[in-house]
């Protein structure tokens, strides 16, 4: 086998351990490693006290009763919304070696094929 043979089936070797490594992330990653059960549960008490506020403001007294709520239902959506953009910053978090992994994997594989087929133009 050349040098140049060995080059090719190396980047094609690695980019396909590479993107089956991305496939297999999720075990052998833990996602609670990003996301806790402490964090999933104040998602959903943030979740329920939303809910459950503007359920009351459908059956709201008066109209001070409605500013009440509709002030409350600002907090707890300002607090609903913060959580969920930690969730989205954990998602991000947790897939990004993963999304790494399978570029660089597909970028080694197309390295590995144009070489093969400058290797193969020059006779070698």
């Amino acid at each position: 086998m050349s040098r140049r043979d060995a080059w090719v089936l190396g980047l094609l070797g690695v980019g396909a351990v590479l993107v089956a490594v991305s496939y297999a992330w999720p075990w052998l990653r833990d996602p609670q490693a990003v996301w806790t059960e402490e964090d999933a549960t104040r998602r959903t008490e943030a979740n329920l006290r939303l809910h459950g506020l503007a359920h009351e403001m459908g059956h709201a007294r008066d109209e001070r009763h409605k500013q009440e709520l509709t002030s409350r239902i600002e907090v707890a959506r300002r607090e609903f919304d913060a959580v969920n953009r930690e969730l989205a910053d954990a998602r991000r978090r947790y897939d990004r070696p993963a999304r790494w992994l399978f570029w660089t994997g597909w970028a080694c594989v197309a390295a590995g094929v144009a070489a093969w087929g400058v290797f193969r133009g020059r006779g070698a």
